[in-house]
């Protein structure tokens, strides 16, 4: 069975997602080194 971890994650208008994206991938693949990392960002657009 694969291991798989998916996640939205909001980013806010501070950083790009072609920013934000490899540091989340990079950390959560140190922690979870076994699993596949699928993340879904959404844009902050509350004020």
């Amino acid at each position: 069975m694969e291991k798989r971890i998916r996640l939205d994650t909001v980013l806010s208008f501070d950083i790009t997602a072609g920013k934000a994206l490899p540091i989340l991938y990079r950390e959560i693949s140190s922690r979870y080194p076994d699993y596949r990392i699928e993340i879904t960002p959404d844009l902050d657009t509350a004020d």
